[in-house]
């Protein structure tokens, strides 16, 4: 699975999941927030302004671990990470279309019949026993 997930060029991670290498290693691939603080401070002969930049851990395993129903991290190749609302097909434009899918497709108790396996034949006689 590890291979899979690797060679994927979309990768959807839903939430739900408690292997703790598994989420650092989706921690790590979302990676980090970086910013940048201004601050000015009046002063008699006028204001100074500093600047100080940092990072920080978008997504931590804790946050991963808890990702909350109905959303999703999608990480796309040549795109960052980003932080997606799941639309449920129960709930959106194709309902009915879905249904009418299910309804056909889906195994009905009322299915066709299943031919009945052929009875089991004699097992051969093993040369190696004696009687």
């Amino acid at each position: 699975m590890r291979k899979i997930w690797s060679a994927a060029n979309v990768r959807v991670y839903g939430g739900g999941v408690a292997e703790e290498v598994f989420l650092r290693a989706l921690s790590d691939l979302i990676g980090d927030y970086s910013y940048t603080n201004v601050s000015i401070s009046p002063g008699k002969s006028g204001s100074s302004r500093s600047r100080q930049e940092g990072k920080e851990r978008v997504f931590d395993v804790p946050n991963l671990a808890e990702l909350d129903r109905g959303r999703a991290v999608v990480l796309a190749s040549g795109a960052p990470a980003t932080l997606v609302r799941t639309l449920p097909w129960y709930t959106g434009t194709h309902k009915e279309a879905v249904e009418a899918s299910i309804k056909t497709y889906s195994p009905r108790p009322e299915g066709p019949t299943i031919p009945a396996e052929p009875a089991a034949a004699e097992p051969a006689a093993n040369p190696w026993v004696t009687t």
